[in-house]
């Protein structure tokens, strides 16, 4: 009768062999788990985005005095509203007429002023393409002009000059009531600054589009 003594017979050398192959296969299975653990935690990010181009600073002011009359445009980015008023010109034994457009600031000193000239009053009800006149009045143009003003709002900031690059700036005049002193129109004008500016905040370019005024002729 055989008896047990409760010994194990020792392994073969291929059940060793699979034991430890699966040891093996255990080990490089927790190894591959803590690695994609340790990618989750800390993943591979995108270059981030530069930041945005800070926004243009654009110097807003009031409207004077509006009893006159009004204009409304859009100056680069931020709506612009202004006080109006007209006044004649001679040049070569004719008239024409200059629009005069102002903002203040909140103790009424006059800090914009902007003006188109060149209205024939013989013929005011025109479109009027944009001109830089260098010496008189051209026929069939307009001639605008911008500057910024400062202390009581008597004295020259920064002066601009027309920018003739944009050829689809105009003024147009819509009504031209002498029974009932009114006149209407619309504009589009556009200026760079002369350097060296006085005032670094003003900015180099400006743009007036979409405008519209009315104005009490005298």
């Amino acid at each position: 009768m055989a008896v047990r003594l409760g010994i194990e017979p020792p392994l073969s050398f291929n059940t060793k062999t699979t034991f430890a192959m699966r040891k093996t296969t255990l080990l490089l299975a927790i190894i591959l788990l803590g690695l994609f653990a340790c990618q989750k935690e800390d993943p591979l990010t995108e270059p981030p985005l530069p930041p945005p181009p800070p926004t243009e600073y654009v110097p807003i002011f009031a409207p004077c005095d509006t009893s006159d009359g009004v204009a409304t445009a859009n100056k680069l980015t931020a709506a612009w509203k202004a006080g109006v008023s007209c006044r004649s010109v001679m040049s070569a034994g004719k008239k024409y007429w200059v629009f005069e457009m102002f903002t203040c600031n909140e103790e009424g000193s006059k800090r914009e002023y902007l003006a188109v000239g060149g209205v024939p009053d013989n013929n005011p009800m025109q479109r009027y393409p944009i001109k830089n006149y260098t010496t008189s009045i051209i026929e069939g143009f307009v001639d605008p002009s911008y500057s910024t003003l400062f202390s009581d709002g008597d004295v020259l900031e920064d002066f601009y000059y027309p920018d003739t690059t944009f050829t689809e700036d105009f003024l147009e005049i819509d009504l031209w009531d002498t029974a009932n002193k009114r006149a209407e129109g619309r504009f589009s004008v556009s200026f760079f600054i002369k350097e060296p500016r006085a005032n670094p905040k003003n900015p180099k370019k400006v743009r007036f589009t979409s405008g519209k005024f009315w104005v009490r002729l005298p």
